[in-house]
């Protein structure tokens, strides 16, 4: 039925009265619904009743390895060659007729006495390969900027960095000469090119203070900034040094001394350092450090170190017979470079003096095997260890820090006790290394066989402070106080003697390059094997190479610009003391090669040189770029105001005051050198 317009308004209206009624409702439902489901969910059950038990008790760490004893009774060798070849390693055993029994012979213990085990009497499989190569890198910008009023213009530290990058330069323009590539193994081509650089190398062309420049074979001795370190006889008075480097923990500065944790004062210095305690949890809160009465800003006590260890007992044998040629080379390099700031002429400026020092340590001791045996007995039967290509035990350490703490300081203090410090950066670098091997009776090596100990340091220190607003007194500054230490050690624990090769061993070399793994009767009769019962052999095919190469680079950046505004604070009477120098660098490499005293028989050149090599180059004098090294007096800021020299002031993103001048300082003007004007021009 058709409604008319008036009918269909009407019935439109009730039916959407109708729907906001059910819709009130239906919400008034709902509301009362979700009320009692979520009363329902925040009663929680109660927890269930665990109990908890350990019934099995833990025993003791137990590897699950069962370790092989040797027989009581010995094992007769085979009659006939018994070749094993896992991977690309061939191992060999062959024996002559079978040894007397063992108790006609003492056991040769020199092994144990040297390596720490006992080889006699048993197979020695063939030895692996070492190569490491480490570099560590420790970079630090530490260039704080620390403004209160904020009318100090300060030099930009990319200009101070600048500068740092022209020391560094230089001082690797003094280093020694090095094998070139980094992270490979040195072969003979290499070896003779660094052979020749050192038989070149003139240091005394170059600019620096060259303390010590040996070069020849078989250098030995102890030496600290040139001199030789000679023990006092015994009974008699000491008239030279002993012969003992000084310990870097003794030459710290005081400052650095001071924080250096004193192992007496500790509760139990023999406590396991993996013994957890009783209750691990730290305790709440904050513990605030200790200030001390007085007021103390450090800008320097900065402390970078490198540091290497490495002991290596790899193969070596009483006889080694080359094919080839064999060279050495022993090198040992140190340099010191620093620039400082001027003494002050001001009284309360106490400049410190720095230490840098080059201390060497390299000694070859002879280490003899054990004494003959029973005369007239010569091996029987023999062992013989086989390696396919080259034998190789390269260490390549790389240790790099650069360091930069160029703080921008004002200075100003309202606490009765105040330790402010924006220095006193740690930063380290540290290797130890600790290889094994195998010791043999005799070893042939049918290509070259090269040995290098390499050790190169160099420290370098820029540390030129500005301090501006210094009054007469009530202020103690100390600037300087720095120590630059290298310190490098190489022990040699057995001599090698390198003779022209035998007839009898170029055949033994001659008869491997052919594949036989046999050992000749004429090799086993000679008069160097008397008294063994069986020959451990070792069999190379190629080069045989043991190398050790450390390079330590320490840079550390310290210029400090301070303005002090302590004026209202002097008044009362309290005393204030500003540390900017104080900081340590140390490079230490410390090498023991432990060995056998051998005879290297040569079958072609036999080269050997040593090179120790220390320099420094200490230009105190000699200010930065656009650095002001005269202290300013307080009236200095007042120089900055803009009535007198109209500057307009910002400040940068990155936190650093620059200034622009409507003028610029002629070169020959005298605020030309001021530090506070220099960034103007």
């Amino acid at each position: 039925m058709a409604f008319d317009r008036i009918s269909e308004e009407i019935a439109h209206f009730i039916g959407m009265f109708h729907l906001e009624v059910e819709g009130h409702r239906l919400r008034l439902e709902y509301e009362a619904f979700s009320f009692q489901r979520s009363a329902e969910a925040r009663v929680f059950p109660a927890p269930p009743d665990l109990k908890l038990s350990a019934p099995f008790a833990l025993k003791g760490y137990d590897p699950g390895l069962a370790y092989l004893r040797p027989p009581s009774e010995p094992v007769p060798l085979p009659l006939k060659p018994a070749p094993v070849e896992p991977g690309g390693i061939t191992m060999a055993v062959s024996s002559g007729p079978l040894p007397p029994p063992p108790s006609l012979s003492p056991p040769d213990s020199h092994a144990a006495a040297t390596f720490g085990w006992t080889t006699d009497g048993g197979f020695l499989p063939p030895p692996s390969s070492i190569l490491i190569a480490i570099s560590q890198t420790a970079a630090l910008a530490d260039n704080d900027l620390l403004l209160f009023t904020g009318e100090t213009a300060f030099i930009d530290p990319a200009q101070l960095t600048a500068e740092f990058r022209e020391l560094i330069a230089a001082a690797q323009a003094l280093a020694a000469p090095a094998i070139e590539g980094e992270g490979v193994v040195p072969r003979l081509e290499a070896m003779l090119d660094l052979a020749a650089a050192i038989a070149a190398f003139a240091p005394e062309d170059a600019p620096a203070d060259v303390q010590l420049f040996l070069r020849g074979e078989g250098l030995q001795g102890t030496y600290l900034d040139g001199l030789e370190l000679l023990p006092a006889p015994d009974g008699a008075e000491e008239t030279a040094p002993a012969a003992q480097l000084p310990a870097f923990k003794d030459l710290l500065p005081a400052h650095l001394a001071a924080k250096r944790p004193d192992p007496e004062a500790e509760d139990d210095p023999g406590k396991d350092p993996f013994t957890l305690p009783r209750d691990p949890t730290p305790a709440p809160g904050i513990e605030l450090p200790d200030i001390d009465p007085g007021h103390k800003i450090v800008t320097g006590g900065n402390l970078s170190v490198n540091e290497v260890g490495i002991s290596q007992a790899w193969v070596d044998a009483p006889v080694i017979a080359v094919a080839g040629d064999a060279i050495r080379l022993d090198s040992i390099a140190q340099v010191n470079l620093r620039k400082e700031a001027p003494p002050s002429a001001q009284p309360s400026v106490e400049a410190l003096p720095s230490t840098a020092l080059n201390a060497l340590h390299i000694k070859t001791e002879s280490a003899p095997g054990p004494g003959p045996g029973p005369a007239g007995q010569f091996p029987h039967s023999w062992h013989v260890a086989r390696v396919e290509g080259d034998l190789v035990s390269v260490n390549w350490i790389q240790q790099h820090v650069f360091a930069t703490d160029f703080d921008r300081a004002e200075i100003t203090l309202s606490a009765a006790a105040t330790y402010i410090s924006t220095g006193e950066n740690v930063v380290t670098n540290a290797a130890w290394l600790t290889e094994f091997g195998a010791q043999y009776d005799l070893m042939l090596i049918g290509g070259d066989m090269i040995t290098l100990n390499q050790i190169h340091q160099i420290n370098v220190l820029f540390d030129v402070d500005v301090i501006g607003g210094l009054p007469e007194e009530g202020v103690t500054v100390s600037t300087g106080g720095n120590l630059q230490y290298n310190l490098a050690e190489i022990k040699q624990t057995g001599r090698d003697e390198m003779v022209a090769v035998q007839a009898s061993f170029q055949k033994a070399l001659d008869a491997m390059a052919e594949g036989k793994r046999e050992i000749a009767q004429e090799v086993l009769n000679d008069a160097r094997f008397e008294g063994k019962t069986a020959l451990k052999v070792l069999q190379v095919e190629g080069d045989l190479i043991k190398a050790n190469i450390i390079e330590q680079k320490n840079y550390l950046g310290d210029s400090d610009q301070v303005q002090l505004m302590l004026d209202d604070f002097l008044a009362a009477g309290e005393e204030i003391t500003l540390i900017t120098g104080s900081n340590a660098q140390l490079n230490a490499a410390r090498l023991h090669d432990v060995g056998l005293d051998s005879e290297v028989m040569v079958a072609g050149t036999a080269y050997s040189d040593a090179l120790i090599y220390q320099a420094q180059l200490l230009d105190p004098e000699a200010p930065p770029t656009g650095v002001a090294l005269a202290p300013l007096a307080s009236e200095a800021v007042a120089f900055l105001s803009e009535d007198m020299i109209g500057i307009e002031r910002d400040l940068d993103p990155a936190g650093t005051v620059t200034a622009k001048a409507a003028t610029t300082a002629p070169a020959d003007h005298p605020a030309n050198s001021d530090a506070l004007y220099a960034i103007m021009t």
